[in-house]
């Protein structure tokens, strides 16, 4: 008998967890004050230290790409027109650019969409990044209709200086919100 392949649970990633505290933060707030909100964000992330090097790898590597890029450049003495740019990983010449662009349009070049836990080039997406895509584009597109249509039901009770608070019940936002979601 075929040896039976052990499936792992995914690990949550930074990203996930930074999320699940900031849920947690807001959690019965009627409103949020962004920069107290990263000031304890930080604080929170600087107490755990493998979340901490999950959090800067994370955020470093694009930084360290852009300065990789624009420090090669320099060092070339290019002007800002002949500046190398990336492409996935790659640092690629306006010439070594230029090829690629006789071959494949130029706004799918630089195109990354979010599949799953990231942003990904998508020239460089696999069949499974597509498919997250695919079905998170779907998903965003269905929510945000359903919130257009649930902002313009609850705007058609409000008199100027009017609260939601003041004219709609929680029940009622609900009801309203699944009949947008039907609609």
């Amino acid at each position: 008998m075929p040896a039976m392949r052990e499936v792992k649970e995914k690990e949550p990633t930074a990203r996930d967890r930074l999320r699940t505290w900031i849920q947690s933060e807001l959690k019965g707030k009627s409103e949020v004050n962004l920069p107290e909100l990263t000031e304890r964000a930080v604080t929170f992330v600087s107490k755990d230290r493998k979340l901490l090097n999950a959090m800067l790898l994370e955020l470093l590597r694009p930084m360290v790409y852009e300065e990789a890029r624009l420090i090669v450049a320099h060092s070339r003495g290019e002007p800002p027109a002949e500046r190398m740019h990336q492409l996935g990983d790659d640092l690629v010449s306006r010439n070594g650019l230029s090829e690629r662009a006789r071959r494949m349009s130029r706004k799918w070049l630089e195109f990354t969409e979010h599949a799953g836990d990231r942003h990904v080039l998508l020239l460089d997406m696999t069949a499974e990044d597509l498919a997250l895509a695919e079905a998170e584009s779907k998903g965003r597109g269905d929510v945000e209709y359903a919130y257009a249509g649930l902002w313009a039901k609850l705007r058609t009770r409000l008199e100027n200086g009017q609260r939601v608070r003041d004219v709609w019940t929680v029940q009622e936002i609900e009801a309203a919100y699944q009949s947008a979601k039907a609609a």
